[in-house]
């Protein structure tokens, strides 16, 4: 049961931090392809497909496990989220992802009405018989994103002198992201074209806030983690995207990187 969780953990990580490339005025298309690794492993593969029509954007994402997980066993993923941009944020206005690992199959679908939540479905219904259980008050549903579109930051705004307030089904959470600088990002992507772009370097850091148990231990480590993420600029869209993240973990470190970023 552990080694499944490794699996899950790093694609879990995708769907949270990896939003995909944007568009320009005119209804065009991008694609975004990450890499993702589990101490120097390759674990799984992600691909997502942006199209923006106006203000509008739909995103259509696809993963699954890929090298040594493949070992553990066979874990796939989707998601879709649409919306609108706003002058400072990504706005969904549906969101669904879902996700199976060998017979364990989840899938969440939230609904927002100008940023508030009006329906969160988790399919199946998880039963919370723990008393440590923090249930997630309507307070907490007003005002979020999603953590897929959520991440993509418009610019004209700070890049990482923000917090992002994240809602994924389940759990409330903020992202608060601090400003570290710059670097040069490179990639050699799989049809062999190699690229680089000046990205824009955030340390974060994770605070539930809501729908969770208290007493896993996961949720402290969380708190107290760093995390390292590049944005890169899509100058069509005038919008910041994810092209690598570093995420610590207690048997060693996860890191995301993009092998195609662009049209």
């Amino acid at each position: 049961m552990k080694s499944r969780h490794v699996v899950i953990a790093p694609c879990a990580v995708v769907t949270i931090l990896l939003g995909a490339n944007v568009a320009a005025a005119d209804p065009s298309t991008h694609r975004a392809d990450y890499r993702v690794a589990y101490i120097g492993l390759p674990v799984a593969r992600a691909t997502f497909t942006t199209v923006f029509d106006g203000d509008r954007f739909t995103v259509a994402g696809e993963m699954q496990s890929a090298g040594v997980a493949n070992i553990v066993g066979r874990t796939t993923g989707s998601t879709t989220v649409s919306g609108v941009k706003a002058d400072d944020r990504m706005q969904a206005e549906r969101y669904v992802v879902a996700y199976s690992s060998g017979d364990d199959e989840q899938r969440m679908e939230v609904d927002f009405d100008n940023g508030s939540v009006t329906s969160a479905i988790l399919t199946p219904e998880k039963k919370r018989t723990r008393e440590d259980w923090v249930p997630v008050p309507e307070s907490d549903m007003r005002a979020v994103l999603d953590p897929i579109a959520g991440v993509m930051i418009p610019e004209g705004s700070n890049v990482c002198d923000r917090t992002l307030p994240i809602f994924d089904g389940e759990t409330r959470y903020d992202i608060h992201l601090y400003d570290a600088g710059t670097q040069l990002f490179r990639a050699e992507s799989y049809d062999g074209v190699p690229f680089e772009v000046e990205a824009t370097v955030c340390s974060a850091r994770a605070e539930p806030k809501s729908g969770y148990h208290a007493k896993n231990s996961s949720i402290q480590y969380m708190r107290e983690m760093n995390v390292e993420v590049w944005f890169a600029h899509n100058q069509e869209a005038g919008i910041y995207a994810p092209v690598y993240a570093r995420v610590p973990t207690k048997l060693g470190p996860v890191t995301i990187t993009a092998t195609h970023f662009g049209s």
